[in-house]
């Protein structure tokens, strides 16, 4: 993805010059003809007008989500009181302690007072406002609903966030307590053993013993040898989420580990089907929605479905046949889908499947944590009590 700046012709003939964020030069021009616009000119930039300066080195780093949120909110509230928009945006502005978001707003400003629309002066900073975002305001801006628009988006991210949130801390405990009793283990191994090793060999040992200094041993003389090892496994993960055509299929795959893979899956069903049902409520039409949900994801295969999806849809298929076939997609959101489209209640459907596949990715979660942390505790439990036992059952035999 590129930031493009553009120059194009409106149905009334006047000149619109913004930035865009977009994959090619072809997908800018295939945008602006959806929104009645002839391009004249399509040049890449970096970052929009802030490219190559301090100011834009700063700026391109991502903002934090609860700062976009809070400003979608403020917003949106300013303009329910009828404060103009460049009022209410200088208002934020003043008072925003974000250093990096601050300098954000004075560009849109500066944009916005010069007579570009809030959405085109958003997209040239695709770092703090996504693409479903802006295309959302776009279209708020159109059916003069842009207070409602900014709510909905705020509500949204609010969502994705507590969402992603949950799945995290599911995670967080389990990797402490692995991470604290494997260096417990390591210690003991590395440290602790040794300083029995020169008193108790040469001597006979029960065997839990002997097995511990045969370990402490084998380390000591092949630690090379493990590190290249421990260093050709963390490489091979790291190529996994580097080379596409390998993380296409880690990310095919991995939804179905054990315990976690559902988890995972589950929290891509709610991101999916709430993503599209907000875009589809905000009247979005429908392949330019499809577009921006897609960009939302980091998991290459449901892009690579999305893809797909898009392709039959242009061919003339429906949105629900376009899902058959595609693992990643549940069979409560294919037949929902078919019930929306029946319907005409497409985004109500997405709604329903996205609370319901989010009641389940709690319930999931919570088994998860059941089950990870006794298992966890017990495993690392066993490894600490077992090189303990060894070393008292050691020190014993001397006495024996």
């Amino acid at each position: 993805m590129a930031n493009f700046h553009y120059s194009a012709i409106d149905e009334r003939g006047d000149i619109k010059k913004s930035s865009m964020y977009a994959g090619s030069r072809d997908e800018v021009g295939k945008k602006l003809a959806e929104r009645g616009l002839t391009p004249i000119s399509i040049e890449q930039t970096e970052y929009g007008d802030v490219s190559g300066s301090g100011v834009g080195r700063m700026i391109k780093l991502k903002i934090k989500k609860q700062v976009i949120i809070l400003f979608y909110k403020m917003l949106s509230s300013m303009i329910g009181s009828g404060i103009t928009l460049a009022e209410a945006l200088n208002v934020i502005c003043q008072q925003e302690e974000n250093k990096r978001f601050r300098k954000i707003l004075e560009q849109i400003i500066s944009k916005v007072e010069g007579g570009v629309s809030l959405s085109d002066a958003m997209s040239e900073h695709p770092n703090a406002f996504n693409e479903m975002s802006v295309n959302m305001i776009r279209v708020g801006e159109l059916g003069g609903m842009l207070e409602q628009t900014l709510i909905t988006i705020a509500d949204f991210l609010e969502s994705k966030a507590k969402m992603k949130s949950k799945i995290i801390m599911s995670f967080v405990y389990p990797t402490i307590v692995m991470v604290i009793g494997i260096g417990v283990v390591i210690f003991l191994v590395l440290f602790v053993i040794p300083k029995f090793s020169t008193l108790l060999k040469g001597k006979p040992l029960p065997w839990n013993t002997q097995l511990l200094l045969d370990i402490t041993d084998y380390i000591a003389g092949n630690y090379a040898f493990i590190l290249v090892v421990i260093i050709m496994f963390i490489v091979s993960l790291v190529l996994c989420f580097i080379i596409k055509e390998i993380k296409i299929h880690f990310d095919r795959y991995k939804v179905k580990i054990p315990i976690v893979g559902p988890v995972m899956l589950h929290g891509l069903l709610v991101q999916f089907s709430r993503t599209l049902a907000a875009l589809f409520e905000s009247g979005i039409p429908f392949v330019e929605a499809l577009e921006a949900t897609r960009q939302t994801f980091s998991n290459l295969a449901l892009r690579k479905y999305i893809d797909d999806i898009l392709e039959k849809v242009r061919a003339g298929d429906s949105f629900s046949l376009s899902l058959e076939g595609k693992p990643l997609f549940s069979p409560l959101l294919c037949t929902m889908v078919t019930i929306g489209e029946h319907s005409g209640n497409l985004d109500g459907s997405l709604n329903l499947v996205a609370n319901v596949h989010e009641e389940i990715l709690e319930a999931r979660v919570q088994k998860m944590t059941s089950l990870i942390e006794p298992a966890l505790i017990v495993t690392l439990g066993s490894l600490v009590g077992f090189v303990a036992w060894g070393l008292i059952a050691g020190m014993l035999s001397l006495y024996g």
